[in-house]
């Protein structure tokens, strides 16, 4: 009887056991998964993160480009700036200028013209009667 006894509280440890080995064979399995998971995940995200690193030094060297042109361009809108205001002042003065040649033509015409008008009277006036 004792046998029997022994028996049974041996058939019914070995469920126990059967279950107890299922149940951490189980959480083994599922340990596992998720460790496959994390591995995956966290290459994923390295992935994603180089990608990203490269977009990132994409988009700074193309930003460094483009601010180089811009500077570039400013120093040259500049100097064209500058050489605009020069031919401004320039033009000004060569419309003065020519202001001011025009009135000393119109000054040296009319006192030639005054010149000859009076070299005019002159001949006229002391040219002898039998020349006229």
């Amino acid at each position: 009887m004792m046998f029997k006894f022994y028996n049974n509280k041996i058939i019914i440890f070995s469920g126990v056991m059967e279950a107890y080995e299922k149940a951490i064979a189980e959480l083994i399995s599922e340990k596992e998964q998720i460790g496959k998971n994390y591995e995956n995940k966290c290459a994923e995200l390295i992935s994603a993160r180089d990608l990203n690193f490269q977009h990132l030094t994409s988009l700074e060297t193309t930003f460094s480009d483009l601010n180089a042109k811009y500077e570039r361009s400013k120093q040259k809108t500049i100097a064209l700036l500058e050489a605009k205001e020069m031919l401004i002042k320039e033009k000004q003065q060569n419309f003065e200028n020519l202001r001011q040649q025009e009135q000393r033509y119109e000054k040296l015409k009319g006192h030639a013209m005054a010149q000859l008008e009076m070299l005019v009277l002159f001949l006229v006036l002391n040219t002898p009667p039998c020349m006229s």
